[in-house]
């Protein structure tokens, strides 16, 4: 049986068992039949991209980066800073997005103040790497986006930590629109 971890691996996805462990967590915690239209932001070399058309291949899948990224088949990828409306994107709405960008609060937080209302109801917003709010070299903003999520989307949010090496090395959390 594929799992969405067996998925990440494949295409070497840190977002894996391998590494943050992400993948086990979104399987179990996303309504999986719904997702017609999902946004990654933050693309790296796309291999995250890779697993989405994988997964869902029948979903309309957008990945943006500031650095861009050639093509993928399946993925339309955006060069833009996602921090900022997108004029091809302006039109869309999505079951799921992934922000998996800079890390910095400021930037999560401004990725979220114009995204969050492009998200369907009943769609997840997926923040990645939450344990960045923790230090203090990402903490550029009045809150930290642990802390925003948490005084904002607490009773609509799920979170992953994992602990290793006696503290906590890595954090997501699904917000799920209601």
């Amino acid at each position: 049986m594929v799992t969405l971890d067996s998925l990440g691996i494949q295409y070497g996805t840190d977002k894996s068992s391998k590494c943050h462990n992400y993948l086990n967590f979104y399987e179990q915690n996303i309504n999986w039949n719904g997702v017609a239209t999902l946004l990654e932001i933050g693309i790296k070399d796309g291999a995250s991209l890779r697993m989405w058309a994988d997964w869902l291949p029948v979903a309309k899948i957008y990945g943006v980066d500031i650095q861009g990224l050639s093509s993928i088949s399946g993925v339309t990828t955006i060069k833009a800073d996602a921090t900022k409306p997108i004029p091809s994107l302006e039109n869309v709405k999505f079951d799921l997005i992934i922000d998996d960008g800079s890390h910095y609060c400021s930037q999560q937080q401004e990725s979220f103040a114009w995204l969050w209302p492009k998200l369907r109801k009943g769609g997840f917003y997926i923040m990645e790497d939450l344990h960045t709010s923790f230090l203090p070299e990402f903490d550029d903003a009045m809150l930290t986006t642990f802390d925003f999520l948490m005084q904002n989307h607490s009773d609509s949010m799920k979170l992953f930590r994992r602990y290793r090496y006696g503290w906590t090395d890595s954090v997501t959390a699904i917000i799920t629109k209601k």
